[in-house]
């Protein structure tokens, strides 16, 4: 949860991928009234909270022996935050990809899993954002291989051989 003077204005979640060394950004919504809230740089309020996210994702990723992780990964559905987020430096992968419409802990919890079982996979865009200080080659595709596994395999947990996984990795490949 985001808090500024005692008023709730946004939330954000993101996770250090160990197995991986890339941070994954799972939860973003910054309120309108707040979208108007400057850094003392005078930076985007969104763009000040990534940068402290990916803070936070160097510091995991020296507890597990990294100098910093690779990226900070994130499917992006809408087009106009994509376009903000290539603003402040996101960089789309070159592939056609699906979110799952489920986590094996969703389903757990859910009270309607075939629901979720049943539900489409959603068309989405992929892609990192660099961690300042650490520049990685966001178009080499041993990193995009990486990101796209840290998501479908390790979050969504879709086995190696799930179709998604082929057709995306087969897209990278050629």
């Amino acid at each position: 949860l985001l808090i500024v003077n005692d008023v709730p204005v946004g939330i954000v979640g993101f996770l250090y991928n160990r197995k991986k060394n890339v941070g994954l950004l799972m939860d973003f919504a910054i309120y309108p009234d707040a979208r108007r809230l400057r850094g003392v740089d005078e930076s985007p309020f969104s763009k000040v909270i990534l940068g402290l996210a990916m803070d936070q994702l160097v510091e995991d990723a020296r507890l597990e022996a990294q100098i910093a992780p690779i990226c900070l990964a994130a499917e992006v559905e809408y087009p106009r935050l994509l376009k903000k987020y290539i603003e402040y430096g996101y960089v789309k992968f070159p592939v056609e990809y699906f979110e799952p419409p489920s986590t094996p802990e969703l389903e757990k919890v859910g009270d309607k899993i075939q629901e979720l079982k049943n539900a489409e996979f959603g068309k989405m865009n992929i892609g990192a954002f660099q961690i300042p200080g650490h520049p990685n080659d966001l178009s080499d595709t041993n990193i995009i291989k990486i990101v796209l596994l840290a998501f479908l395999e390790d979050h969504y947990q879709l086995p190696l051989d799930h179709w998604l996984i082929r057709k995306v990795i087969q897209e990278i490949s050629a």
